[in-house]
């Protein structure tokens, strides 16, 4: 086997698996790795990051956590079959493999993701985990155990034990969430988003951590948080009305004072654009409506926006201002599908 070829396909598919992707490459990737061609390179490259999870937290932890994610996600999963699976290790990965055309990427890279983040911890390790997700277009209010209550904007997933055991109370958030923490000190409460750790004792803030974002912003509204970046060597104390942004690309984290009432408009039904671009914009649009967006990235200037719309406007009445705005963009409405480029 061609060992750059192998190389090559294993960091596509770990870059993937760990979120680190851009919306505009989330179907090319999927067709990708379902297609025949190039399959045992694939299957290779899937080997190892299954060995990996294995050996890192254990081969009967892991292969439980793919059984209850099969199950919650409606994934083809028989308890003997998979049993006698787990004895031969390539036919479950190559089972895994072939389904991926048949699931949602979020949830895909929330469990490969949260194997290491919750598996991780043995004090925290629950016997079901449960997944919330808010499809496009729409938010998802949810409680959970400890009577914490949580607001999901849409394509957002929230990952988390039935019950919190062990000493802290410990989530997964892929997407972009409000939390309002149930106070326990003796139990913190942590929001891991694979970049960044938020803590709380009793609190309401806000963590915007989607995936095809540079970065990722956590929001105190009120209370205290404890956040930590690059790989828990940073750490900073929000106070209410500060949001610290941790940029993926240079891990340096910036402290702001934002417009408390923009951050938290999504769950009111408002878009709000702050100083973004045309591409950045249509990537929050991309969630908002329901509609197939196309568009080339890099097609547009730098330039950068900022507007307000109310929570009933229509997909076009926002195309047609933000064309106005910036006048250097054209767009088309058919069907389900929008089409924007540099005009």
């Amino acid at each position: 086997m061609d060992n750059n070829r192998n190389t090559y396909t294993r960091r596509v598919i770990t870059m993937f698996a760990s979120g680190d992707f851009t919306a505009s490459t989330n179907d090319a990737v999927e067709r990708w790795l379902v297609d025949d061609e190039g399959r045992d390179v694939k299957d290779a490259a899937l080997e190892e990051l299954w060995e990996e999870a294995s050996l890192s937290h254990g081969g009967e932890d892991v292969n439980d956590a793919w059984g209850v994610f099969c199950r919650k996600n409606g994934i083809p999963y028989n308890n003997t079959l998979n049993n006698t699976l787990a004895n031969d290790p390539r036919k479950v990965r190559l089972r895994m493999l072939r389904i991926w055309q048949g699931v949602a990427a979020v949830f895909i890279i929330g469990f490969f993701v949260a194997v290491g983040l919750i598996l991780g911890n043995d004090d925290e390790v629950s016997s079901e985990m449960v997944q919330s997700y808010a499809p496009v277009a729409a938010t998802t209010s949810i409680m959970l155990p400890d009577g914490t209550e949580v607001q999901l904007n849409s394509r957002s997933l929230l990952l988390y034990p039935a019950k919190f055991e062990g000493g802290t109370r410990s989530v997964f958030l892929v997407g972009e969430a409000c939390f309002k923490v149930k106070p326990d000190k003796e139990h913190p409460f942590i929001v891991n988003s694979g970049d960044l750790q938020i803590t709380a004792l009793g609190t309401e803030f806000n963590v915007n951590a989607y995936p095809e974002n540079e970065e990722i912003t956590a929001t105190l509204l009120e209370g205290k948080v404890m956040i930590e970046s690059d790989h828990m060597t940073s750490k900073s104390i929000l106070k209410p009305e500060q949001q610290l942004a941790y940029n993926r690309l240079n891990h340096e984290c910036t402290l702001r004072h934002p417009d408390m009432e923009d951050v938290t408009a999504w769950q009111r039904g408002e878009l709000v654009f702050s100083k973004m671009t045309v591409p950045d914009i249509l990537k929050v649009l991309e969630r908002r409506y329901d509609y197939e967006f196309v568009y080339a990235p890099g097609a547009f200037r730098n330039d950068r926006y900022t507007f307000r719309f109310r929570n009933e406007a229509s997909l076009h009445e926002v195309m047609e201002v933000v064309r106005d705005v910036a006048g250097n963009i054209a767009f088309s409405i058919n069907g389900a599908v929008c089409r924007v480029k540099n005009s």
